[in-house]
């Protein structure tokens, strides 16, 4: 019984940690705001590659493949850019823990989605022809947690400490004036993820924030194969 009462005891503290973590609690809502947008892309995917092939043939084939199409262009606007989304969402909900202000939210939330493209890298800006859902899908979605997160972050920051004003002064002050403190600040913001950004591609076989996040988090698994 008491070792029960120990587990019990443990599992409390632990849930009550994680529901009062700022940056855990942000990540939570945002993905439960997200899962309709999961859903529709996953029933559409679940039509396209139904487990009857005289089906399948009929979504790829009749009207000249419009169905197939449409669906297809349905997966790529959930699935393909829900670490855009992502980057939404998170920078909205966790700059609530700095201010209340709707507007400051806003301009917080398309900072994030400034420097999230940044930190594509170099090469996204130079090429001719960019696959933009290469760069948003799935597999982008661990650079668009820590990128929103550390841009909310500086984003109050130099509006605190570069411009030497604190927040509850800059919610009395009218919609112009915070706007101009917030785009002082995605200034400072941007230049600051694009010489991030500049750096991480000078690494090799790096190319942008997401090659060394996925490389940071596969290089454990390679080393367990044989």
């Amino acid at each position: 019984i008491l070792f029960m009462q120990k587990i019990l005891e443990i599992y409390f503290k632990l849930y009550a940690y994680l529901e009062n973590n700022k940056f855990l609690n942000s990540i939570k809502r945002s993905l439960i705001l997200l899962v309709p947008v999961f859903m529709i892309g996953a029933i559409s995917l679940a039509i396209q590659y139904f487990p009857i092939e005289g089906f399948r043939t009929f979504i790829s084939t009749e009207f000249n493949g419009v169905i197939h199409s449409f669906l297809d262009g349905v997966y790529k606007s959930t699935f393909g850019l829900v670490s855009l989304y992502l980057v939404i969402a998170v920078s909205f909900y966790y700059s609530k823990n700095f201010t209340k202000k709707e507007s400051l939210r806003f301009y917080s939330s398309i900072n994030s989605i400034i420097c999230y493209f940044i930190f594509f890298g170099p090469n996204f800006f130079s090429e001719s022809k960019v696959d933009i859902f290469s760069y948003t899908n799935m597999t982008n979605v661990f650079a668009a947690l820590i990128s929103s997160l550390i841009s909310v972050h500086l984003f109050f920051l130099f509006i605190e400490l570069f411009l030497k004003v604190k927040k509850t002064k800059i919610e009395a002050k009218n919609e112009l004036q915070v706007a101009m403190y917030s785009l002082c600040s995605m200034v400072v913001d941007a230049l600051i993820f694009g010489f991030i950004a500049n750096l991480i591609a000078l690494i090799n076989n790096i190319n942008n924030f997401n090659d060394l996040v996925t490389y940071v988090i596969s290089s454990p698994f390679e080393k367990l194969g044989p």
